[in-house]
């Protein structure tokens, strides 16, 4: 939440980590598994993600193989596996696996929101200042 805390709050370093500090305080196991549940659900969607590109390498992989012994003269010209399928595979996994990373902190940046309205209420205040303004 550091982070959070730099950015929107404009605090410098220390002042952003001790602001998280006040803020997971009383519910640091809450985030705790917060953290861990968004990174385990980010890492099972970057497996399911590779499957295809590993799928596409290792299907070439063993194919070179063949190859090398069925035909041992041409060795040097069967290890050609990296083949145009694998490398847009794994580059689109690749993108989606950076997108993917975004996750964690989103839910990281709505569990550093609720911890401030819960803990400051500060849409109560604007609204009590609203009110008050009307008058």
């Amino acid at each position: 939440m550091i982070l959070i805390a730099l950015i929107y709050e404009g605090k410098g370093f220390s002042d952003a980590f001790s602001r998280s500090f006040d803020l997971t305080k009383q519910d640091w196991w809450m985030t705790l598994l917060i953290v861990i549940i968004a990174g385990l659900l980010v890492y099972i969607l970057n497996i399911i993600v590779q499957i295809p590109a590993m799928a596409i390498g290792m299907g070439s992989f063993w194919t070179s193989i063949k190859d090398v012994i069925s035909n041992p003269e041409n060795a040097a010209n069967s290890f050609n596996f990296f083949g145009t399928g694998y490398i847009v595979m794994t580059s689109v996994s690749s993108i989606i696996s950076y997108v993917l990373y975004t996750i964690p902190k989103l839910i990281i940046a709505f569990w550093y929101f609720s911890l401030v309205e819960k803990k400051e209420k500060p849409s109560l205040m604007e609204k009590l200042e609203q009110i008050g303004g009307n008058e």
